[in-house]
């Protein structure tokens, strides 16, 4: 799995500065942005095709080896927000393909409200997409997530074959799908299932009657190994000030990010398509390490063996942040420190785990350094001899 929360273009420079095909006075000229004099014929704002054409461009490369090192059977997940999140989508669907988009999900990341806004921002999106769907459609019984006791609650009714929760089969959801009109047990209405399927229920005495309506039996055992799945409205895995609040306690009440991701949101993904408790998962926008974190605590819970990969360039922190007073002159410092800190904090918070002391909780740092390879020739000077 691949999970990104790459920058949003929110009007600020980027620090992911690459090589463009153009440079900026080639691409004014095209588009006929400066007259014969060299002046400009516009202003250079936000909406200037320049301005998301360098994220995208950025964006894009970045995607295409993503696609590449992706298995058959692996996904990706991109945070983004309403900035850039249609043209994310298109690049997508371009290097992923249209076939292979699965959903966008709303996240919402924070509770709190902006009066100085016509209306508050509360979440932002998340695109999963799939290496080959396919491949995902047919292995879907790993997706979801394993229900607990809370899920149970209402199961309070027993009879000889368990515990089970009565659900009404009646309402205008069976109109919808097409189911006609018909009796069943003495009631006419439009039924959740089909004339076969009712008739199969109740010989299983799953569908009982209670003050003229029909109800249907769910038991317990039936669902206890089976995941329960999600929406695409994630309001209950964690916001932005949880996430923030959490490095703060890990760096001793300093903030070193403002806008951090939860842990929680990370591990929920992870559940979610698990496959294995050996799944590798990468991001390589990695910033606070977030991700790292959230793998280290997952198979604290579960004794999996998950690995992360965690990719950042060097960014440089502002010198005015607690960040830099406190000694870290990179965002890639921040996030080794915090992988540290975490893994002492989780094998203390799960001390009374068996396993705990099995698990491995080190990593290794390696750092690009200039190329191997010799530089490519020109196509026409290879020769057979060279």
């Amino acid at each position: 799995m691949i999970y990104i929360d790459p920058p949003y273009n929110t009007g600020k420079d980027f620090i992911y500065k690459d090589r463009f095909a153009k440079s900026k006075e080639e691409f004014e000229e095209e588009i006929e942005a400066v007259d014969k004099e060299g002046v400009k014929l516009f202003k250079n704002t936000d909406s200037n095709g320049r301005f998301h054409s360098d994220w995208l461009s950025m964006m894009y490369e970045r995607l295409l080896i993503a696609r590449d090192l992706l298995r058959e059977d692996g996904v990706i997940f991109i945070s983004i927000d309403d900035n850039e999140v249609h043209n994310l989508r298109h690049i997508c669907d371009e290097v992923f393909g249209e076939g292979n988009f699965i959903s966008g999900i709303c996240h919402k990341n924070r509770d709190g409200v902006s009066n100085d806004k016509i209306i508050s921002e509360n979440h932002n999106y998340i695109l999963f997409y799939a290496k080959n769907y396919e491949v995902i459609h047919q292995q879907r019984e790993y997706y979801g997530i394993k229900r607990n006791e809370d899920d149970f609650k209402n199961y309070t009714k027993k009879d000889d074959y368990g515990y089970y929760t009565l659900n009404p089969v009646t309402g205008p959801g069976g109109a919808k799908k097409g189911n006609p009109y018909y009796e069943v047990m003495g009631i006419k209405n439009y039924w959740r299932y089909s004339r076969d399927r009712m008739e199969e229920l109740i010989k299983q005495n799953k569908i009982v009657k209670i003050n003229n309506n029909l109800y249907q039996k769910t038991y317990k055992h039936e669902l206890e190994n089976k995941k329960k799945g999600a929406t695409t409205w994630w309001d209950k895995v964690g916001t932005t000030s949880q996430g923030t609040k959490l490095i703060k306690e890990l760096f001793d009440s300093i903030t070193m990010f403002d806008f951090a991701k939860p842990v929680t949101l990370l591990k929920f993904i992870m559940q979610y398509i698990n496959y294995s408790d050996n799944d590798i998962i990468l991001d390589f926008f990695s910033g606070s390490a977030t991700t790292a974190h959230a793998v280290m605590e997952l198979n604290a819970e579960d004794g999996g063996n998950r690995q992360f990969i965690m990719v950042q360039i060097p960014e440089l922190v502002d010198e005015k942040s607690e960040a830099y007073k406190a000694g870290f002159r990179t965002i890639a410092e921040i996030g080794r420190e915090r992988i540290i800190r975490a893994a002492k904090k989780i094998k203390e918070d799960f001390k009374d785990k068996e396993y705990i002391d099995k698990l491995d909780f080190g990593f290794r740092h390696f750092k690009v350094d200039s190329s191997n390879f010799k530089e490519a020739k020109d196509i026409s000077e290879i020769t057979q001899e060279n």
